[in-house]
């Protein structure tokens, strides 16, 4: 299975820039000081810089579906448990982060409106990540303890 995902923007993506600009543009139009207008010009431009890079959700390419990221780093030795516990039963690994290794990356995209999860399993090979495994398929009721 083969799954592609780019970033989007958001419902609250939109709606923070939108209000952080239009709030700087009332700042500047208000007969006041001007370091209120100073003020209302630097928070609109922040706005406008939010409304053009600020992509917090992302997008499967096939469905459309709109998916939250999640990624949790695992040292390389647990490789072989994590594939098992992937393939088979997520409930059967301890899926909390250690800290004594970043060998492994579980990337994890989590879809609240058709209740579904997709993982994957990534190795670090030196300066990128690279798949080791393929995508999982998961309802959300199974895979709760991967989201923990």
């Amino acid at each position: 299975m083969t799954m592609e995902f780019r970033r989007v923007r958001s419902t609250g993506d939109i709606i923070i820039s939108s209000l952080l600009t239009f709030g700087g543009i009332a700042l500047i139009f208000l007969p006041s000081s001007l370091s209120v207008n100073i003020l209302g010009t630097m928070v609109a431009v922040i706005g406008i810089i939010l409304m053009l890079t600020m992509k917090s959700e992302y997008k499967e390419s096939l469905s459309g579906l709109r998916y939250r990221k999640m990624i949790k780093y695992y040292p390389a030795s647990k490789k072989v448990e994590i594939l098992n516990a992937l393939k088979g039963d997520p409930s059967r690994f301890c899926w909390k982060e250690t800290g004594t290794g970043n060998g492994l990356m579980l990337e994890i995209y989590v879809c609240k409106s058709e209740k579904t999860v997709f993982a994957r399993l990534l190795e670090y090979i030196p300066y990128n990540y690279e798949q080791c495994s393929e995508w999982f398929s998961y309802r959300m009721n199974i895979a709760v303890p991967l989201l923990k």
